[in-house]
């Protein structure tokens, strides 16, 4: 009987090192993940600048599926979507390209596999313009303001698009600048020009500016005759 005991403690203790050995945490390895940005830690929202998240599991790790998600852009060779599933290779790295959206917002993306998450912020900064025109709807307004001119300004990049929100400013001359806006999706924000401050007919000049990526600003004008 004690040579019995003693054969079910040795089994016991023998099972227990084994166990400490293969998983000395108490966490499948199927449930261990880390994510860190591998790319720029922080991109323009214009539309098209990318950067590169990395995900990381354990080699040993039966499931090799790594889903990707942001809460803001999306994932290279997904046609738009916002998140993508990519397999580990045999060291236990996933990587994913992230291209920008067109809010200025703080993204924050994650990456999950089997039931463990993790996940990190990437700043989408604000694209400004790098090419600024302008345009109005009329050429001449009467100066009892019975007729407004529409002021819209075009914003452009040499690659990608402004970031939707940008404000731009509208400075008459002489006479009256309402409801002005700031850039859709398209870049454009628009201004109502109004001459009926103006006691005598002048060419009134418009002034659009806008800020750019360096901190500077960029400006363009529209003349519109007040009679």
């Amino acid at each position: 009987m004690k040579s019995c005991v003693t054969a079910c403690a040795v089994v016991l203790l023998i099972a227990a090192a084994c166990s400490k050995i293969e998983d000395p945490t108490g966490v499948k390895l199927d449930e261990i993940i880390q994510i860190k940005i591998t790319g720029p830690t922080s991109i323009r929202a214009d539309g098209v600048s990318t950067t590169t998240i990395q995900a990381m599991i354990p080699r040993e790790a039966t499931s090799r599926n790594v889903k990707f998600t942001t809460t803001h852009g999306t994932f290279q060779n997904t046609g738009g979507k916002a998140e993508i599933v990519v397999m580990a290779d045999d060291h236990g790295i996933a990587t994913a390209t992230l291209i920008a959206g067109r809010d200025a917002v703080v993204s924050n993306v994650s990456a999950a596999t089997g039931t463990s998450v993790a996940s990190v912020n990437l700043p989408q900064e604000r694209a400004f313009a790098q090419i600024l025109t302008a345009e109005t709807s009329l050429s001449r307004v009467p100066k009892d303001g019975s007729k407004t001119a529409a002021i819209t300004a075009i914003l452009m990049r040499q690659s990608g698009l402004v970031t939707t929100g940008t404000r731009v400013t509208f400075e008459p001359s002489a006479g009256r600048i309402i409801n002005v806006g700031t850039t859709d999706t398209n870049g454009r924000a628009t201004a109502v020009f109004i001459g009926d401050t103006i006691p005598s007919a002048m060419d009134v000049t418009i002034v659009v500016t806008t800020p750019t990526d360096a901190g500077t600003t960029l400006s363009t004008q529209i003349v519109i005759r007040v009679e």
